[in-house]
């Protein structure tokens, strides 16, 4: 038997080639620089979640800028919990993209959240194993290496 026939036999036995440890959860926060009706802006630091759809405000912040409600968005959490907050809509400005997107006015408690569908409208996404925004590539254009 070679040693790295040795060394596969050893680590078979043991149920892997290698130790594994939990990889941890990664929270990444940007600031972004939104702006409402006349003109009032704010620098806001965003939680970037890839999972949610929409993007939210806390509450000091879109009063603070002018936004008023236009209408409702209902939206479920994970574990099935309703949830209903009026929506407006307020220009976007981060890492060089601007855009004006739709979001929802939180309550009193509800954090600054950056959500994948502001992201996509402002022709970017979050590379999560690199923890950065990156541009979108048009499909059908592939790099070859």
């Amino acid at each position: 038997m070679t040693a790295a026939q040795e060394s596969l036999s050893r680590a078979a036995r043991r149920g892997g080639s290698r130790k594994k440890r939990p990889r941890q959860a990664s929270i990444v926060f940007l600031d972004a620089e939104v702006t409402g009706s006349r003109d009032r802006s704010a620098t806001v630091r965003f939680f970037v979640d890839s999972g949610a759809q929409f993007t939210s405000l806390p509450g000091r912040v879109w009063r603070s800028i002018g936004l008023t409600p236009r209408g409702e968005c209902t939206l479920y959490l994970e574990d099935g919990t309703r949830i209903t907050r009026p929506a407006s809509e307020c220009r976007l400005r981060v890492h060089g993209h601007e855009g004006t997107v739709p979001v929802l006015l939180g309550q009193h408690g509800d954090e600054a959240v950056l959500g994948a569908e502001t992201l996509k409208g402002l022709g970017l996404f979050f590379h999560r194993f690199r923890r950065t925004l990156r541009p979108l590539r048009r499909r059908g254009r592939r790099k070859r290496i």
